[in-house]
């Protein structure tokens, strides 16, 4: 299988690896396809989301787009990260081989569990 350079740089040298400290929020979740499992952490400042994390048990590919999906988050209100899909992860890495598009739907899946929980911790 070969692997977008973008793909590459991501798995190679992700810049939001790790989990946030005092997190307002963290999450695991799995890949019902793979066994993936990735975790996502944040905070939010003011309204955004000032700095977004993750951890992962799993492939390149799952690596890097749990970087873009960090990245996208950033910035963002919470409801607005919520609307994140695969699609916005797909074009951070340019595109997946068909059989890891499941990798752009579990990032996508984690952020949007991590937005459920830091609004329920809100109410």
């Amino acid at each position: 299988m070969v692997y977008s350079e973008k793909i590459k740089q991501r798995f190679m040298n992700p810049t939001h690896r790790g989990t946030v400290k005092n997190a307002d929020v963290n999450v695991t979740v799995q890949s019902e396809v793979c066994g993936d499992e990735i975790e996502i952490s944040f905070n939010v400042k003011n309204g955004t989301i000032s700095e977004c994390k993750f951890q992962s048990l799993g492939c390149a590919i799952s690596v890097a787009t749990c970087d873009v999906i960090c990245e996208l988050a950033e910035g963002k209100t919470p409801d607005e990260a919520e609307k994140l899909t695969r699609q916005d992860v797909i074009q951070g890495v340019g595109d997946l081989p068909t059989v890891k598009i499941h990798c752009g739907d579990l990032s996508a899946k984690g952020l949007r569990k991590a937005v459920e929980e830091y609004k329920k911790k809100r109410n």
